[in-house]
Protein backbone atom coordinates (compact mmCIF):
# COMPACT_ATOMS: atom_id res chain seq x y z
CA UNK A 1 0.00 0.00 0.00
CA UNK A 2 1.37 3.36 -1.06
CA UNK A 3 1.99 6.31 1.77
CA UNK A 4 -0.11 9.53 1.34
CA UNK A 5 0.38 12.29 3.75
CA UNK A 6 -1.89 15.52 3.80
CA UNK A 7 -1.09 19.17 5.05
CA UNK A 8 -3.76 20.60 8.17
CA UNK A 9 -3.19 24.17 8.13
CA UNK A 10 0.38 24.80 8.94
CA UNK A 11 1.17 20.98 9.84
CA UNK A 12 2.38 18.58 7.41
CA UNK A 13 2.96 15.31 7.64
CA UNK A 14 6.54 13.74 6.58
CA UNK A 15 6.68 10.67 5.74
CA UNK A 16 9.98 8.37 6.03
CA UNK A 17 10.90 5.70 3.20
CA UNK A 18 10.34 3.06 5.95
CA UNK A 19 6.51 4.30 5.90
CA UNK A 20 6.60 6.00 9.04
CA UNK A 21 5.37 9.38 9.27
CA UNK A 22 6.24 13.13 11.53
CA UNK A 23 4.21 16.28 12.34
CA UNK A 24 6.66 18.84 11.17
CA UNK A 25 5.59 22.35 11.50
CA UNK A 26 6.02 23.95 7.24
CA UNK A 27 5.09 27.55 7.35
CA UNK A 28 2.62 28.27 4.57
CA UNK A 29 3.04 31.44 3.08
CA UNK A 30 0.60 33.86 3.54
CA UNK A 31 -0.90 36.88 1.52
CA UNK A 32 0.39 39.72 3.54
CA UNK A 33 -1.83 42.33 1.84
CA UNK A 34 -5.36 41.68 2.10
CA UNK A 35 -5.91 43.95 -0.55
CA UNK A 36 -3.95 42.37 -3.71
CA UNK A 37 -6.22 40.82 -5.18
CA UNK A 38 -8.24 43.63 -6.10
CA UNK A 39 -5.05 44.25 -8.53
CA UNK A 40 -5.45 41.46 -10.72
CA UNK A 41 -6.48 41.29 -14.05
CA UNK A 42 -10.13 42.80 -14.26
CA UNK A 43 -12.56 41.36 -16.96
CA UNK A 44 -12.87 43.35 -20.01
CA UNK A 45 -16.62 43.54 -19.87
CA UNK A 46 -17.15 44.54 -16.25
CA UNK A 47 -18.83 48.15 -15.93
CA UNK A 48 -15.95 50.88 -14.72
CA UNK A 49 -16.52 53.12 -12.03
CA UNK A 50 -14.03 56.38 -11.36
CA UNK A 51 -13.83 58.07 -7.88
CA UNK A 52 -11.91 61.77 -8.06
CA UNK A 53 -11.15 63.86 -5.04
CA UNK A 54 -10.96 67.63 -5.74
CA UNK A 55 -7.68 68.23 -3.94
CA UNK A 56 -7.80 71.68 -4.53
CA UNK A 57 -6.90 74.98 -2.64
CA UNK A 58 -10.49 75.57 -1.91
CA UNK A 59 -11.32 71.80 -0.02
CA UNK A 60 -7.96 72.04 1.62
CA UNK A 61 -7.43 73.42 5.42
CA UNK A 62 -5.87 76.94 4.68
CA UNK A 63 -6.24 78.22 8.68
CA UNK A 64 -9.84 77.47 9.29
CA UNK A 65 -10.80 74.47 11.89
CA UNK A 66 -12.53 72.23 9.07
CA UNK A 67 -12.11 70.93 5.32
CA UNK A 68 -14.70 68.59 3.90
CA UNK A 69 -14.57 65.08 4.74
CA UNK A 70 -14.93 63.32 0.86
CA UNK A 71 -14.34 60.25 1.89
CA UNK A 72 -16.99 60.12 4.45
CA UNK A 73 -19.37 61.31 1.54
CA UNK A 74 -18.30 58.43 -0.57
CA UNK A 75 -19.54 55.66 1.47
CA UNK A 76 -23.06 55.25 -0.20
CA UNK A 77 -21.50 54.74 -3.43
CA UNK A 78 -18.66 52.15 -1.73
CA UNK A 79 -21.55 50.47 -0.39
CA UNK A 80 -23.28 50.16 -3.81
CA UNK A 81 -19.47 48.98 -5.13
CA UNK A 82 -19.01 46.69 -3.34
CA UNK A 83 -22.16 44.68 -4.10
CA UNK A 84 -21.25 44.89 -7.87
CA UNK A 85 -18.64 43.25 -10.10
CA UNK A 86 -17.87 46.57 -11.19
CA UNK A 87 -14.26 47.97 -11.63
CA UNK A 88 -12.81 50.79 -9.94
CA UNK A 89 -10.19 53.91 -10.64
CA UNK A 90 -9.16 56.34 -8.21
CA UNK A 91 -7.62 59.37 -8.80
CA UNK A 92 -7.06 63.42 -7.43
CA UNK A 93 -7.27 66.70 -9.20
CA UNK A 94 -6.33 70.11 -8.55
CA UNK A 95 -5.86 73.01 -11.24
CA UNK A 96 -4.61 70.81 -14.33
CA UNK A 97 -5.95 67.92 -16.11
CA UNK A 98 -2.57 66.99 -16.62
CA UNK A 99 -2.21 66.33 -12.51
CA UNK A 100 -4.28 64.14 -12.20
CA UNK A 101 -2.93 61.46 -9.72
CA UNK A 102 -4.30 57.76 -9.73
CA UNK A 103 -3.43 55.71 -6.43
CA UNK A 104 -5.98 52.95 -7.71
CA UNK A 105 -6.29 52.41 -11.10
CA UNK A 106 -8.66 49.19 -11.88
CA UNK A 107 -9.36 47.69 -9.01
CA UNK A 108 -11.49 44.44 -8.90
CA UNK A 109 -14.56 44.66 -6.48
CA UNK A 110 -15.31 41.13 -6.82
CA UNK A 111 -13.66 38.34 -6.38
CA UNK A 112 -16.64 35.91 -8.22
CA UNK A 113 -17.00 33.66 -5.05
CA UNK A 114 -19.99 31.95 -3.73
CA UNK A 115 -23.05 34.56 -2.61
CA UNK A 116 -21.85 33.98 1.18
CA UNK A 117 -18.22 34.58 0.83
CA UNK A 118 -18.77 37.28 -1.27
CA UNK A 119 -21.02 39.21 1.18
CA UNK A 120 -18.23 38.18 4.17
CA UNK A 121 -15.57 40.03 1.39
CA UNK A 122 -17.54 43.32 1.43
CA UNK A 123 -16.83 44.88 4.70
CA UNK A 124 -12.69 44.50 4.14
CA UNK A 125 -13.52 45.66 0.35
CA UNK A 126 -14.84 48.91 1.32
CA UNK A 127 -11.97 49.55 3.67
CA UNK A 128 -9.67 48.70 1.27
CA UNK A 129 -10.89 51.00 -1.41
CA UNK A 130 -11.90 53.81 1.56
CA UNK A 131 -7.91 53.40 2.50
CA UNK A 132 -7.27 53.98 -0.92
CA UNK A 133 -9.48 57.10 -0.98
CA UNK A 134 -7.62 58.53 2.23
CA UNK A 135 -4.37 58.04 -0.10
CA UNK A 136 -5.92 60.12 -2.74
CA UNK A 137 -7.47 62.76 -0.16
CA UNK A 138 -3.61 62.98 1.51
CA UNK A 139 -1.74 63.88 -1.80
CA UNK A 140 -1.58 67.81 -1.86
CA UNK A 141 -2.54 69.84 -4.54
CA UNK A 142 0.27 70.02 -7.62
CA UNK A 143 -1.21 72.76 -9.31
CA UNK A 144 -3.38 76.21 -8.62
CA UNK A 145 -7.00 76.33 -8.54
CA UNK A 146 -9.38 74.02 -9.77
CA UNK A 147 -10.57 72.33 -13.33
CA UNK A 148 -13.29 70.36 -13.06
CA UNK A 149 -14.50 70.16 -16.73
CA UNK A 150 -10.72 68.90 -17.32
CA UNK A 151 -11.29 66.15 -14.63
CA UNK A 152 -14.27 64.80 -16.29
CA UNK A 153 -12.69 64.49 -19.53
CA UNK A 154 -9.65 62.73 -18.26
CA UNK A 155 -12.08 60.27 -16.17
CA UNK A 156 -14.09 59.75 -19.61
CA UNK A 157 -10.84 58.52 -20.57
CA UNK A 158 -9.43 56.22 -18.05
CA UNK A 159 -13.10 54.57 -18.17
CA UNK A 160 -12.10 53.63 -21.53
CA UNK A 161 -14.96 51.40 -24.19
CA UNK A 162 -16.76 49.58 -21.15
CA UNK A 163 -21.00 49.39 -21.51
CA UNK A 164 -21.34 50.96 -17.84
CA UNK A 165 -19.44 53.92 -17.49
CA UNK A 166 -19.68 56.19 -14.80
CA UNK A 167 -17.73 58.50 -12.58
CA UNK A 168 -18.15 60.40 -9.46
CA UNK A 169 -16.27 63.71 -8.62
CA UNK A 170 -16.75 64.70 -5.55
CA UNK A 171 -15.32 68.55 -5.40
CA UNK A 172 -16.91 72.08 -4.49
CA UNK A 173 -17.31 72.79 -7.86
CA UNK A 174 -15.69 75.83 -7.36
CA UNK A 175 -13.80 76.13 -10.63
CA UNK A 176 -11.13 78.69 -10.94
CA UNK A 177 -9.31 77.11 -14.62
CA UNK A 178 -10.17 77.36 -18.14
CA UNK A 179 -14.02 78.25 -19.65
CA UNK A 180 -15.77 77.94 -16.70
CA UNK A 181 -13.55 79.80 -14.28
CA UNK A 182 -16.09 81.31 -11.98
CA UNK A 183 -13.70 84.31 -11.01
CA UNK A 184 -14.85 85.86 -14.20
CA UNK A 185 -18.63 84.97 -13.99
CA UNK A 186 -21.18 87.24 -12.91
CA UNK A 187 -22.66 85.07 -10.80
CA UNK A 188 -26.04 85.08 -10.51
CA UNK A 189 -26.85 86.95 -13.70
CA UNK A 190 -29.29 86.66 -16.29
CA UNK A 191 -27.78 84.91 -18.96
CA UNK A 192 -24.82 83.99 -16.96
CA UNK A 193 -24.71 80.26 -17.32
CA UNK A 194 -25.29 80.54 -21.46
CA UNK A 195 -22.56 82.45 -21.38
CA UNK A 196 -20.02 79.65 -19.53
CA UNK A 197 -21.43 77.15 -21.81
CA UNK A 198 -20.95 79.40 -25.01
CA UNK A 199 -17.24 80.04 -23.95
CA UNK A 200 -16.19 76.70 -22.92
CA UNK A 201 -17.94 75.46 -26.64
CA UNK A 202 -16.01 78.21 -28.38
CA UNK A 203 -12.47 77.31 -26.61
CA UNK A 204 -12.87 73.50 -27.71
CA UNK A 205 -12.27 72.40 -23.92
CA UNK A 206 -15.57 70.37 -24.18
CA UNK A 207 -13.97 68.53 -27.31
CA UNK A 208 -15.46 64.87 -27.95
CA UNK A 209 -18.98 64.43 -25.92
CA UNK A 210 -19.27 61.87 -23.18
CA UNK A 211 -21.73 59.68 -25.04
CA UNK A 212 -22.72 57.47 -22.68
CA UNK A 213 -21.32 58.30 -19.80
CA UNK A 214 -23.41 58.54 -16.00
CA UNK A 215 -22.14 61.65 -14.15
CA UNK A 216 -22.63 61.87 -10.71
CA UNK A 217 -21.16 65.41 -9.21
CA UNK A 218 -21.01 65.37 -5.05
CA UNK A 219 -20.44 67.76 -2.26
CA UNK A 220 -20.85 70.73 -4.64
CA UNK A 221 -21.03 73.75 -3.13
CA UNK A 222 -19.31 72.71 -0.12
CA UNK A 223 -15.52 73.96 0.67
CA UNK A 224 -13.45 74.12 3.45
CA UNK A 225 -14.71 76.17 6.37
CA UNK A 226 -12.50 79.47 6.23
CA UNK A 227 -13.84 79.80 2.75
CA UNK A 228 -17.06 81.95 1.61
CA UNK A 229 -20.20 79.99 2.89
CA UNK A 230 -22.68 79.27 -0.17
CA UNK A 231 -26.55 80.50 0.64
CA UNK A 232 -29.44 78.37 -0.57
CA UNK A 233 -29.98 80.07 -3.43
CA UNK A 234 -26.63 80.42 -4.37
CA UNK A 235 -26.48 76.63 -4.29
CA UNK A 236 -29.28 76.57 -6.74
CA UNK A 237 -27.41 78.27 -8.96
CA UNK A 238 -24.52 75.77 -9.00
CA UNK A 239 -25.65 73.07 -9.24
CA UNK A 240 -28.18 74.35 -12.07
CA UNK A 241 -24.23 75.15 -13.61
CA UNK A 242 -23.03 71.78 -13.18
CA UNK A 243 -26.25 70.71 -14.70
CA UNK A 244 -25.66 72.56 -17.41
CA UNK A 245 -21.75 72.19 -18.13
CA UNK A 246 -22.37 68.17 -17.59
CA UNK A 247 -25.29 67.40 -19.73
CA UNK A 248 -25.53 70.03 -22.42
CA UNK A 249 -22.00 71.19 -22.52
CA UNK A 250 -20.26 67.59 -22.08
CA UNK A 251 -22.94 65.53 -23.35
CA UNK A 252 -23.07 62.89 -20.76
CA UNK A 253 -25.84 60.29 -20.50
CA UNK A 254 -26.80 61.43 -17.11
CA UNK A 255 -25.83 63.96 -14.57
CA UNK A 256 -26.68 64.41 -11.19
CA UNK A 257 -25.33 67.25 -8.89
CA UNK A 258 -25.93 67.04 -5.08
CA UNK A 259 -25.37 70.39 -3.12
CA UNK A 260 -25.82 68.33 -0.06
CA UNK A 261 -23.83 69.56 2.98
CA UNK A 262 -20.46 67.26 3.69
CA UNK A 263 -19.14 67.22 7.32
CA UNK A 264 -15.69 68.35 8.27
CA UNK A 265 -12.93 66.47 8.48
CA UNK A 266 -10.95 66.23 11.69
CA UNK A 267 -8.02 68.97 11.65
CA UNK A 268 -4.87 67.96 9.90
CA UNK A 269 -6.19 65.24 7.92
CA UNK A 270 -6.55 67.64 4.63
CA UNK A 271 -3.81 70.40 5.37
CA UNK A 272 -2.63 73.11 2.97
CA UNK A 273 -0.30 72.55 0.27
CA UNK A 274 1.76 75.88 0.52
CA UNK A 275 2.68 78.26 -2.15
CA UNK A 276 -0.55 76.49 -3.99
CA UNK A 277 -3.62 78.44 -3.52
CA UNK A 278 -7.11 79.05 -5.52
CA UNK A 279 -8.63 82.29 -6.02
CA UNK A 280 -11.06 83.20 -4.38
CA UNK A 281 -14.86 82.50 -5.99
CA UNK A 282 -17.41 85.46 -5.13
CA UNK A 283 -20.22 85.05 -4.81
CA UNK A 284 -22.99 88.06 -4.86
CA UNK A 285 -25.20 89.06 -1.68
CA UNK A 286 -27.63 86.16 -0.72
CA UNK A 287 -30.62 88.36 -1.15
CA UNK A 288 -29.86 88.84 -4.78
CA UNK A 289 -32.30 88.12 -8.04
CA UNK A 290 -30.84 84.60 -9.12
CA UNK A 291 -31.54 83.67 -12.62
CA UNK A 292 -31.00 80.24 -14.34
CA UNK A 293 -31.25 80.07 -18.35
CA UNK A 294 -32.92 76.74 -19.55
CA UNK A 295 -32.38 76.20 -23.51
CA UNK A 296 -35.22 75.32 -25.01
CA UNK A 297 -34.08 72.51 -27.42
CA UNK A 298 -33.92 70.58 -24.36
CA UNK A 299 -37.47 72.04 -22.46
CA UNK A 300 -39.44 71.77 -25.22
CA UNK A 301 -39.88 69.82 -28.57
CA UNK A 302 -39.31 71.26 -31.61
CA UNK A 303 -41.36 74.26 -32.67
CA UNK A 304 -43.89 74.00 -29.79
CA UNK A 305 -44.33 74.70 -26.42
CA UNK A 306 -44.90 70.97 -25.08
CA UNK A 307 -42.17 70.60 -22.70
CA UNK A 308 -39.95 66.80 -23.16
CA UNK A 309 -39.41 64.10 -21.82
CA UNK A 310 -36.27 65.14 -20.85
CA UNK A 311 -37.47 68.88 -20.30
CA UNK A 312 -39.88 67.00 -17.89
CA UNK A 313 -36.35 65.26 -15.38
CA UNK A 314 -34.72 68.63 -15.95
CA UNK A 315 -38.02 70.42 -14.27
CA UNK A 316 -38.53 68.35 -11.59
CA UNK A 317 -34.31 68.77 -10.40
CA UNK A 318 -34.87 72.70 -10.73
CA UNK A 319 -38.31 72.70 -8.57
CA UNK A 320 -36.84 70.25 -5.85
CA UNK A 321 -33.71 72.40 -5.74
CA UNK A 322 -36.05 75.83 -5.75
CA UNK A 323 -38.12 74.30 -2.99
CA UNK A 324 -34.93 73.58 -1.19
CA UNK A 325 -33.54 76.93 -1.15
CA UNK A 326 -36.01 78.19 0.57
CA UNK A 327 -37.30 80.77 -1.93
CA UNK A 328 -40.91 81.10 -2.81
CA UNK A 329 -41.37 84.32 -5.95
CA UNK A 330 -40.69 82.53 -8.79
CA UNK A 331 -41.07 84.37 -12.30
CA UNK A 332 -40.36 81.98 -15.35
CA UNK A 333 -39.73 84.38 -18.81
CA UNK A 334 -39.45 82.72 -22.01
CA UNK A 335 -37.82 83.85 -24.95
CA UNK A 336 -37.73 82.92 -28.56
CA UNK A 337 -35.19 83.33 -31.68
CA UNK A 338 -37.13 85.65 -33.58
CA UNK A 339 -37.90 83.75 -36.24
CA UNK A 340 -41.57 85.03 -36.38
CA UNK A 341 -43.64 88.16 -36.48
CA UNK A 342 -42.95 89.46 -33.36
CA UNK A 343 -46.87 88.62 -32.33
CA UNK A 344 -45.67 85.43 -33.07
CA UNK A 345 -42.63 85.52 -31.14
CA UNK A 346 -44.50 86.41 -27.89
CA UNK A 347 -46.80 83.90 -28.52
CA UNK A 348 -44.94 80.97 -28.70
CA UNK A 349 -42.87 83.45 -25.48
CA UNK A 350 -45.58 82.96 -23.23
CA UNK A 351 -47.03 79.81 -23.89
CA UNK A 352 -43.48 78.48 -23.38
CA UNK A 353 -43.28 80.11 -20.11
CA UNK A 354 -46.77 79.12 -19.14
CA UNK A 355 -45.75 75.59 -19.50
CA UNK A 356 -42.85 75.88 -17.31
CA UNK A 357 -44.71 77.45 -15.01
CA UNK A 358 -46.76 74.94 -14.25
CA UNK A 359 -44.66 72.20 -14.67
CA UNK A 360 -42.91 73.68 -11.40
CA UNK A 361 -46.37 74.22 -9.97
CA UNK A 362 -46.87 70.02 -10.06
CA UNK A 363 -43.41 70.08 -8.57
CA UNK A 364 -44.76 72.46 -5.84
CA UNK A 365 -43.15 75.60 -7.07
CA UNK A 366 -45.89 78.42 -7.67
CA UNK A 367 -44.40 80.48 -10.54
CA UNK A 368 -45.79 83.47 -12.27
CA UNK A 369 -45.04 83.32 -16.52
CA UNK A 370 -44.08 86.29 -18.60
CA UNK A 371 -43.72 85.82 -21.98
CA UNK A 372 -40.94 88.36 -24.13
CA UNK A 373 -40.95 89.01 -27.57
CA UNK A 374 -37.81 90.81 -27.83
CA UNK A 375 -33.75 89.45 -26.96
CA UNK A 376 -33.10 87.84 -24.27
CA UNK A 377 -30.95 89.27 -21.49
CA UNK A 378 -27.72 89.09 -22.40
CA UNK A 379 -27.62 88.33 -26.02
CA UNK A 380 -26.16 90.05 -28.83
CA UNK A 381 -28.90 92.19 -30.08
CA UNK A 382 -30.82 91.34 -32.87
CA UNK A 383 -30.14 92.18 -36.18
CA UNK A 384 -32.56 92.15 -39.77
CA UNK A 385 -31.27 88.46 -39.79
CA UNK A 386 -30.44 87.00 -37.04
CA UNK A 387 -27.12 85.76 -36.63
CA UNK A 388 -27.05 81.81 -35.46
CA UNK A 389 -25.30 83.28 -32.12
CA UNK A 390 -27.75 85.26 -31.08
CA UNK A 391 -30.14 83.06 -32.10
CA UNK A 392 -28.77 80.18 -30.03
CA UNK A 393 -28.10 82.40 -26.87
CA UNK A 394 -32.12 83.91 -26.64
CA UNK A 395 -33.49 80.34 -27.17
CA UNK A 396 -34.05 79.82 -23.58
CA UNK A 397 -36.63 79.95 -20.60
CA UNK A 398 -35.12 81.97 -17.51
CA UNK A 399 -36.30 81.04 -14.70
CA UNK A 400 -35.96 84.13 -12.08
CA UNK A 401 -35.58 83.27 -8.25
CA UNK A 402 -36.70 86.50 -6.59
CA UNK A 403 -35.88 87.32 -3.04
CA UNK A 404 -38.27 85.91 -0.23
Amino acid sequence: MRNRCAAVGLLLIGCTALGACALVQTPVPVDADPCAWMWEEVPDDAPHHVLLLDRSGSTRENGGSGAPDYVVALEPVLDALTSTTAVVSIGAFDGSASSVEWVGPELRTNRHRREDKQAADRPATKGCLTALLREAEATGPRRPGSDVVGALRIAAGRLGTAAERTVTVVTDGLVTVGCADLTAVAVGAPGAIAGVLDRCAGSGEFGTPLTGLAVDLVGVGHPADDQPQLSSSQLFWLAELWRTICGRGLGAARCDVSVDPVGFAPAGTRPAEPGVADPVVVFPAPDRVVTVGLDTEVLFTPNSAEISPAGRDLLAVTAADIARSGRADVVVEGYTEAQSSPQGNLDLATRRAEAVSAELAAHGVAATPHGNAGTAPGCPTAQATPTPEQRQCTRRVDIVVLPG
